[in-house]
């Protein structure tokens, strides 16, 4: 079956739909995720201890975006919702698999961004549905970075709108916190930022979700088999 074209704001519109869908989860496995970083910028006193911090959390962050995808597919393929303990569990083969594959697409992608926007932005176009990949197909780091490459191709203009909108959005509510902040102090200020940072991870995600989906085709009365339950 052909793949079909991403529209770009139908896949932004069907973002919103599914996250307003089950707001608790989709926020509650976003911060989750983020956790460990926020822990480790109250630690930037001792860079050894906030590294340490990020790399023991590895598996918790997978787990935490793992389990958003799954819950986006279940959505998406008119499911119920799993439950946090089902969505956290893990994949069937264990955390390894799944906590490298997030460690070599991150290194990647940081290597891009710290080169230059443009770099940054060329990778993510290649591994923009590595992630689902990984998730739902059990492939491993380097055969999911292969397919994403290979289902993307023809389609990295518009993930680059895709991706420049989250970046203008993310710009935009940088904003709205730092007047909140001015107006209500600094307190405020970062529970704001916690608040935007949880939501356009999970936003991200999503429509990182959703672009597999389309790329890959399979219908809705078809989902994948999921490797994390």
């Amino acid at each position: 079956m052909a793949a079909r074209d991403l529209d770009v704001l139908e896949l932004y519109g069907e973002s919103a739909r599914l996250i307003l869908a089950e707001p608790g989860k989709m926020l509650g496995l976003s911060a989750i995720g983020l956790a460990p970083s926020w822990i480790a910028s109250l630690m930037s006193d001792s860079f050894l201890l906030s590294l340490v911090v990020l790399v023991l959390s590895l598996p918790l962050v997978a787990l935490a975006h793992g389990g958003l995808v799954v819950l986006v597919a279940q959505l998406r393929g008119g499911g119920p919702a799993p439950g946090f303990r089902g969505l956290l569990s893990g994949p069937n083969d264990g955390y390894v698999r799944i906590t490298t594959a997030l460690v070599v697409i991150s290194v990647i992608l940081g290597v891009g961004f710290v080169l230059l926007l443009v770099p940054g932005l060329i990778a993510l176009a290649f591994l923009w549905v590595a992630w689902p990949l990984v998730v739902l197909e059990d492939a491993p780091a380097m055969a999911a970075i292969k397919e994403s490459s290979r289902l993307t191709a023809g389609h990295r203009l518009k993930i680059t709108a895709i991706v420049m909108i989250l970046i203008v959005l993310n710009l935009a509510l940088g904003l709205v916190q730092a007047t909140l902040t001015a107006a209500f102090g600094l307190l405020f200020g970062l529970g704001v930022g916690a608040l935007i940072g949880t939501a356009t991870t999970a936003l991200a995600l999503t429509l990182v979700t959703l672009s597999y989906f389309k790329l890959k085709d399979p219908t809705p009365a078809e989902p994948p088999q999921l490797s994390i339950h």
